[in-house]
């Protein structure tokens, strides 16, 4: 069950802000961060690249962002983005957007902490209360 849904708005508001949504290489951005996941790298190529998108105005996952943000958290473009464009990547992006559903994940950031949905960055302190009353166990 989730705990929160966004007010009507909240998501055209942010897209306004930071510009066209959905950006047309989303895509290719969030197998490069699959990628970066599983080898330890995906929170430094994420922050440079929303950096590079909002400061700079650079859609993540287009040129020159991409390879950019790739080399900014330490890693060569060329064989990266030859991965994120390959059949595998692609599978298991959408293995991984089919599981999002299932969870009921509908924007990002989002949360699941022991199947409750918390979705939006203010949200972030709910989760982790969430989390340590669940390690607590129930009250006496």
């Amino acid at each position: 069950m989730a705990r929160h849904r966004a007010p009507s708005g909240d998501v055209q508001d942010g897209a306004e802000t930071a510009g066209p949504y959905p950006l047309a290489e989303l895509e290719r951005a969030n197998r490069v961060a699959l990628i970066a996941a599983h080898e330890g790298w995906c929170e430094a190529y994420a922050r440079e690249s929303y950096r590079r998108w909002f400061e700079m105005g650079e859609p993540a996952g287009s040129e020159p962002n991409i390879s950019a943000s790739i080399e900014k958290a330490g890693q060569k473009a060329e064989p990266v983005l030859r991965r994120a464009d390959s059949d595998d990547a692609k599978a298991e992006l959408a293995a991984a957007t089919e599981q999002a559903k299932a969870l009921g994940i509908f924007g990002s950031p989002s949360f699941v902490v022991d199947g409750e949905l918390f979705w939006g960055d203010d949200r972030l302190e709910d989760a982790m209360r969430w989390l340590k009353q669940m390690e607590s166990g129930p009250p006496d």
